[in-house]
């Protein structure tokens, strides 16, 4: 009897090593490839970050999150930090990532003006710059610690070195001043329909749109219907 309950306690003994380690290899290879990754990212290798999200189909490992919550750092962030261009071409052209997306109070577009006021002498071409303005990255997300914006940042490299970003600041100016208008023209559209009761309805609309745009064609949209008609 007793020899009996000591293989059912070593048989028990056996399958709780054996969990331990299956766990501990599945976990090792976890790790392995988080860092991989981080490795990929940091050093802009597409053909090894392409093989590594071939090799996810199977484990489909959140290694976005493992970054974001131990780097505080998303892949985008973390290539744009790094100035590596031809991988965050890759991830903008294909929308992979959220180009505005907030990590630690840093955007993507602000970790890549960062890097250029830095390094300046890589500033060599704003292609990539563009491409993330044509795809909307909003400057005015990012502020600092100090309360300092990218368009602050850029200030401050023009009068220390002479040789500014200006690709990027004049971008940045244009942005924010062309948002100050839109504002203005919005803020003026609600005033002058603030006494009329019939307008309930159109303002709580207009409220909720940033865009001047579609502001636009939010108020031209019934004209242009009652002409139609």
């Amino acid at each position: 009897m007793q020899a009996t309950v000591q293989i059912k306690h070593l048989q028990q003994v056996r399958i709780e090593i054996m969990n331990s380690k299956s766990y501990s290899e599945e976990q090792q290879h976890k790790d392995d490839f988080m860092r991989k990754m981080r490795h990929t990212l940091a050093n802009g290798i597409i053909s090894s970050y392409k093989e590594l999200i071939i090799q996810n189909q199977i484990y489909n490992y959140d290694f976005k999150g493992y970054l974001i919550q131990k780097y505080k750092r998303g892949p985008l962030h973390l290539v744009c930090e790094n100035g590596r261009l031809t991988l965050i071409r890759y991830f903008i052209e294909n929308n992979l990532y959220d180009i505005d997306e907030i990590c630690d109070g840093h955007t993507p577009l602000s970790l890549l003006t960062l890097y250029y006021i830095q390094t300046p002498e890589k500033c060599t071409s704003t292609e990539t710059l563009e491409l993330m303005f044509a795809k909307g990255a909003n400057p005015l997300l990012f502020i600092d610690k100090k309360g300092n914006t990218l368009n602050d940042y850029c200030d401050m490299i023009k009068k220390q070195t002479g040789e500014p970003l200006n690709f990027v600041l004049q971008y940045i100016q244009d942005f924010y001043l062309k948002k100050q208008r839109e504002q203005a023209l919005k803020n003026a559209i609600l005033l002058s329909m603030c006494d009329n009761q019939n307008n309930n309805n159109t303002l709580t609309n207009l409220l909720n749109i940033d865009d001047m745009k579609q502001i636009a064609e939010y108020l031209v949209g019934p004209i242009q219907y009652q002409i139609d008609q």
